[in-house]
């Protein structure tokens, strides 16, 4: 068993301050006179941690602001390139031309330069242990910048889209330590588009791809129009795409791309999506694809802020991974004709899985997130349709103007060991976990359907979801919407909405479901149809086991339209029918469960004496058990001056010992904190590791 942490980011430094310094073990938190908890061990199996492999025995490129051009620069240090003339070397190339980067090659922009034109890359492959990298050199602290001026650029809508740096059909290839800054019209007024850092794959027309690394990049943006708002501006961050006119253009059985990592970028203030990897079918309109556009996508350790849409997207691709995330501020564009001239662009929320297969999304901190001036969404962490086997996990997700986490239509899913709280749940998503099986039906996305109809249909409605061992913690009311509905909020919604098919094997169990407001005018568990189509109604499977906590006994609201038939009757639950908002009625549904009072100030204890011990390449942890109420133990894996939130939690446990797989040197701070069953943390035990 695993699980999470409490604190919120807007007090985490106060909280982890007095935590760690009661705790013991960083040096400059120490109080007087406490001895320090330290271990070293020797691992020589270890290597240091790297995040792209290197470029060797190959060019370098030497590029300055003031450099010359082709006919008058060799590319050193002495007589630089100017940015256009790294252009010219593949504008006019074609697929499967000659070109000039090779595996080795070393495009190094010079360290505090402002370029003012962007750099493109067309057809070029390395290989995959010595690949073509875009970097810098020089002294200068400050990363080279490219700066794109739409109006300088004169850049008009006809344009389409425009980069700081365009990767076109390329193969092992690295872009790392740059800055792209984008000056540019407000999504009101332009729809010529701002892209900081693009590879495109796009009519791949047989060709396969591989390998691409985009770490410790910078994008941002400002806007003309609006300067105190630069999420305004038609700008996205950065973006891997793959587009093709058809579905037949789009292989069933192979990958067009297979590797992509997006690790540790900073990007803000942004208009449209902060980061994205995804798949067009240009005919259907919308960013649906097969599986097989991508493989192996990785969207890691990144930080999204300020972004007019989403902060990061992932689809059509199978593997991808989106995790130790932090995304806050995402959907802050206003639409002032949301379902006319102005609409929301790809969507309003912190994470989104749309048309992606086998992935996971995990360990990251989304909150802040917004609706973009629409009644819709807002939600921290979305699976959105054609999905299928993603795993949420690990995340924290609070003060969302939606939903902490929710879904669409989709298929294998699991939500666990998440927390969930106090989200405002004020748009079209009620609960703090919110689920339905909305499908686009529009005219644009009749291919979409078609296909998933001949090959996946359960695609197109809500199965075999596993919603387990979640805090979902929250004072919900009922009230308005922000459009003036009457609206009924609840800790855990399933609604029926649009899809097609039948709802099967859904359960929600083993879940620590916490009230913390007064009086019950709000749901703990509704299962509800939003249509008005009878014969295919919400059907919810399975409650069990759910831990239930409340200031009052008094009263348990829950509606259930489950018809008797579609419930797990071989494991004893029966029908809920709604006697007086009663436990006891409740209970007999959800099999196991229990309702308790909840008290705010059941703290567990700190733990005791922790040791650690280091063989075969395993970290053993243990200590002193806790006092009171535990659920388990939280366990962060810290640097020096960082605090402990999920990006950098490595796991839970129940019991008091926790073993560490590390994967590189290093050293770093082990911090082990518990956590009672509604999700009051205590105080923390740090211990400092070094591997080397």
């Amino acid at each position: 068993m695993e699980k999470k942490k409490t604190v919120k980011i807007v007090a985490l430094v106060l909280a982890a301050v007095i935590v760690l310094a009661i705790a013991c073990s960083i040096p400059f938190l120490l109080p007087r006179g406490t001895e320090e908890i330290c271990y070293e061990f020797e691992a020589p199996t270890l290597q240091d941690e790297t995040l792209y492999p290197k470029s060797h025995d190959g060019k370098n490129y030497y590029v300055a602001a003031d450099g010359k051009d082709i006919d008058h620069a060799d590319g050193s240090i002495e007589n630089p390139y100017n940015i256009d003339a790294i252009r010219w070397f593949t504008r006019d190339k074609h697929e499967g031309d000659e070109l000039k980067f090779k595996a080795g090659d070393q495009i190094l922009l010079k360290r505090g330069d402002v370029f003012q034109d962007n750099l493109e890359i067309r057809y070029c492959h390395g290989e995959p242990d010595n690949p073509i990298t875009i970097a810098t050199y020089g002294d200068a602290a400050e990363s080279p910048r490219i700066v794109i001026e739409q109006d300088v650029h004169h850049l008009s809508d006809s344009i389409g889209i425009v980069s700081g740096v365009m990767l076109v059909r390329c193969s092992n290839i690295v872009v790392r330590d740059l800055e792209v800054e984008l000056i540019w019209h407000s999504r009101k007024t332009t729809t010529a588009g701002g892209v900081g850092i693009v590879a495109e794959y796009d009519h791949a027309n047989g060709n396969r791809y591989q390998n691409l690394y985009i770490v410790n990049n910078v994008v941002h943006s400002e806007c003309y129009e609006e300067p105190e708002r630069p999420f305004f501006a038609n700008t996205a961050g950065i973006k891997v795409n793959g587009f093709e006119d058809n579905y037949d253009d789009t292989p069933d059985d192979e990958y067009v791309m297979t590797g992509v990592w997006c690790t540790n970028n900073l990007v803000y203030n942004i208009g449209r999506t902060g980061i994205s990897a995804g798949g067009w079918i240009l005919n259907d309109g919308m960013m649906q694809m097969k599986f097989t556009t991508f493989y192996d996508v990785h969207l890691d350790n990144n930080v999204c802020y300020n972004m007019g849409c989403c902060g990061i997207s992932a689809g059509a691709a199978t593997n991808c991974t989106m995790n130790r995330n932090l995304i806050h501020d995402a959907g802050v564009y206003v639409c002032d004709d949301y379902d006319g001239d102005d609409p929301p662009q790809e969507g309003e929320g912190g994470m989104m899985s749309i048309c992606l297969r086998d992935s996971e999304i995990a360990y990251n901190e989304v909150y802040d997130i917004y609706r973009q001036g629409t009644p819709y969404d807002a939600m921290g962490i979305d699976i959105d349709w054609n999905c299928t086997n993603i795993t949420v996990k690990y995340n924290h997700t609070y003060n969302c103007e939606g939903s902490g986490i929710a879904t669409m239509a989709n298929a294998n899913g699991k939500i666990l060991y998440n927390r969930v709280e106090d989200n405002l749940t004020y748009t079209n998503q009620y609960g703090q976990i919110a689920v339905c099986d909305y499908v686009p039906w529009g005219p644009q996305n009749v291919l979409s359907r078609e296909y998933i109809r001949k090959n996946s249909p359960d695609l197109l409605a809500l199965t075999n979801l596993e919603i387990a061992e979640n805090l979902i913690k929250a004072a919900p009311e009922n009230g308005k919407n922000v459009i003036g509905e009457d609206i009924k909020k609840s800790m855990f919604i399933a609604k029926k909405a649009n899809g097609e098919g039948e709802w099967k094997g859904n359960s929600f169990n083993d879940n620590r479901v916490v009230y913390t407001g007064n009086g019950d005018n709000f749901y703990f568990n509704r299962v509800i149809d939003e249509t008005t189509d009878t014969g295919n109604t919400a059907h919810w499977y399975r409650f069990a086991n759910n831990r239930y906590f409340a200031p009052s006994l008094d009263a348990f609201p829950c509606v259930d339209t489950t018809p008797d038939n579609k419930i797990n009757a071989q494991e004893g639950a029966l029908p809920y029918v709604s006697e007086g908002r009663t436990f006891a009625s409740w209970q007999l549904r959800d099999t196991g469960s229990t309702f308790e009072l909840y008290d705010p100030d059941a703290t567990p204890s700190a733990p005791a004496q922790p040791k650690a011990s280091f063989r075969n390449g395993r970290l053993e942890l243990s200590w002193k058990e806790s006092k009171g109420d535990v659920w388990n133990y939280n366990i962060y894996k810290i640097a020096e001056g960082e605090q402990p939130d999920y990006r950098n939690l490595i796991g839970q446990t129940t019991t008091a010992s926790y073993t560490y797989i590390p994967q590189a040197k290093g050293t770093f701070y082990i911090v082990i904190q518990p956590e009672s069953n509604t999700g009051i943390v205590g105080k923390a035990v740090t211990i400092k590791i070094t591997l080397k």
